[in-house]
């Protein structure tokens, strides 16, 4: 990684001037990331909305989530790379400029296809103005000052955990205000003049930023890995659902998937800068601790899709009583993981907390599949509720013991490939999920499949998945070395972790 120096950007801004850049940058990254949340409780009216058919409208849900995911996943790594190319600013405004066009093709999407598109598009400006917003602030605020301007963007991925679901609920429940109606479709327009308004602001205050050494972009791997991804999960959503999985329809996207899946590997290997160096993986505490952040992704997503689709179908709830119903999911894992974070810094460990984690994760999947159509909504959130504490006991676990055993040269990497592994595994958790459930349902008749007992019975494979890959990670964690946390240079790391160059 390059370490040209660079005369520092905040001399060349006044306080006020970047009270309202950070602003600006607060207020895209919000949009960005409550729409997401907005989105997955959603779901299930606009499939309906769009599909119309009640027997697989439970089963694509997750593609609204996957499609999204795995795009903002092959960016994210890139987008720090990209802006030390081209600036900070072009890049910010074509990233925003992104996610304003996906939500206007998403805003007037008449069919699912299109929806998928168009969140596919969302992805893209989505995983780049993440890192680049972060990228901006590395350029305009000094280390020392760095901590409490973070500490705003932290605030804003919590605020939108948890008030995402609500939002959702209310959109789903319709009506208007001043005789516009509130639907989906709305949730879409409503991001158009907000980053429209980013966009503005960033492109006539935002100093131009310095370009330095030109890093190698692996741009093939990242098409290879996308692209692989893809094809598996397209195979996996359409077998025994659209088409048999003997068909070309399911064995071509599969078989091809695997073989670009297989592809990546092989570049990674000779990648001068690749996405995923793969001699990483032989390291256990790097294999073993991602393995159990691609569960922990695809467990934490597949819940928070199918889980609303659960309450609503099985218990007919309102979307927003459902959306209402997953803020212990989210709360839980929210709040569990920042006193997770402070607490291992005090203690000076990592691995107690995912082997505590670990088996209240278990306990709530297990607890899940005691649901009945019957069941008290209020069962069902305390269920949820331990969800969300185990798998927050859990989360920054992972990247922070990946770190704690990297060399200084692989710490950005590391947490790269860390955060790679969560986010793939929540794309991948929504569509396995949504084949389980698919599968269960349409191995019913219409009728018995539309009553409140199969949805439950549907999702009795869900919850013990659930359960099952929480036992693979207590299992599994216990051959990781339970060895004490190293200072980190925290600093280095959060720039290094973005593909930014230092200043």
């Amino acid at each position: 990684m390059s370490t040209t120096a660079a005369p520092p950007l905040t001399r060349r801004v006044s306080r006020g001037r970047l009270i309202v850049i950070f602003l600006a940058l607060l207020i895209g990254m919000f949009v960005s990331a409550i729409d997401q949340m907005v989105v997955t409780t959603l779901a299930l009216s606009i499939v309906r909305d769009l599909d119309g058919a009640a027997s697989t409208a439970a089963g694509q849900t997750g593609w609204l989530v996957t499609a999204y995911l795995l795009t903002s996943t092959a960016v994210m790594p890139l987008a720090g790379k990209i802006s030390d190319l081209y600036g900070r600013k072009l890049t910010y405004i074509a990233a925003m400029s992104l996610f304003v066009l996906g939500s206007l093709i998403a805003a007037l999407s008449a069919n699912m296809p299109i929806l998928i598109l168009a969140r596919g598009v969302q992805g893209v400006g989505s995983g780049a103005l993440v890192s680049v917003t972060f990228a901006v602030l590395a350029d305009l605020v000094s280390p020392r000052e760095r901590g409490k301007y973070q500490g705003g963007f932290g605030a804003v991925f919590a605020s939108s955990s948890l008030l995402g679901p609500v939002v959702g609920g209310v959109f789903a429940g319709g009506g208007s205000v001043f005789g516009i109606a509130f639907d989906w479709h709305a949730v879409f327009a409503l991001n158009i003049p907000i980053g429209v308004l980013a966009i503005i602001v960033n492109a006539v205050l935002l100093p131009p930023s310095f370009r330095r050494e030109r890093p190698k972009l692996d741009a093939i791997g990242a098409l290879l890995m996308v692209a692989g991804v893809s094809g598996v999960l397209l195979a996996a959503q359409w077998g025994g659902q659209s088409y048999p999985w003997a068909s070309w329809q399911v064995l071509l996207p599969g078989l091809g998937g695997l073989a670009l899946v297989a592809a990546f590997v092989l570049w990674e290997r000779r990648a001068t800068e690749p996405i995923l160096p793969i001699r990483l993986f032989h390291e256990r505490t790097f294999s073993i601790l991602n393995l159990g952040s691609l569960l922990l992704g695809m467990v934490f997503s597949g819940l928070l899709i199918y889980l609303t689709v659960f309450v609503q179908l099985a218990q007919h709830i309102s979307p927003t009583e459902a959306g209402l119903s997953m803020l212990p999911l989210t709360l839980g894992m929210v709040g569990t993981s920042v006193l997770t974070g402070m607490m291992a810094s005090r203690l000076g460990r990592f691995r107690i907390f995912i082997l505590l984690g670990a088996p209240l994760l278990a306990t709530g999947g297990a607890l899940l599949t005691t649901l009945t159509p019957d069941s008290s909504i209020w069962m069902v959130r305390v269920f949820a509720l331990v969800v969300g504490v185990g798998a927050g006991l859990m989360q920054q676990m992972f990247i922070l013991g990946t770190q704690n055993a990297a060399t200084d040269d692989d710490l950005g990497v590391v947490t790269v490939s860390s955060t790679f592994f969560r986010t793939l595994g929540g794309a991948v958790g929504g569509s396995l999920f949504g084949v389980l459930l698919t599968l269960r349902l349409s191995s019913l008749d219409a009728i018995d499949a539309a009553s409140p007992s199969a949805y439950v019975s549907a999702m009795t494979p869900v919850f013990v998945t659930v359960a099952a890959f929480a036992v693979v990670i207590f299992v599994t964690t216990l051959f990781v070395p339970d060895t004490k946390l190293r200072d980190l240079d925290e600093d280095r790391l959060a720039l290094a972790e973005l593909g930014v160059t230092e200043a």
